[in-house]
């Protein structure tokens, strides 16, 4: 998995996509710290409960944005 997202990422320099570009390094550094915090290289099950979870939190972030945004613009 983590071989795959650094050919990605290549791709993605090449084609010059920040967006995907960005997204990888942040999928990438939350690995490296789990891995730092834990002081053992992941195994692909535990990069993909990485992977995950880092998604859950970007969703749950994307709501509650849209939630602030409401809240803004009905006290404006």
């Amino acid at each position: 998995m983590k071989a795959r997202l650094m050919e990605d990422m290549k791709q993605a320099m090449k084609a010059k996509d920040k967006l995907k570009v960005d997204t990888i390094r942040m999928v990438n550094a939350a690995i490296k710290n789990v891995e730092i915090n834990e002081k053992r290289e992941l195994s692909e099950e535990d990069v993909i409960s990485v992977v995950a979870k880092e998604i859950k939190l970007r969703r749950d972030a994307m709501v509650e944005y849209k939630k602030a945004e409401r809240q803004m613009r009905w006290k404006s």
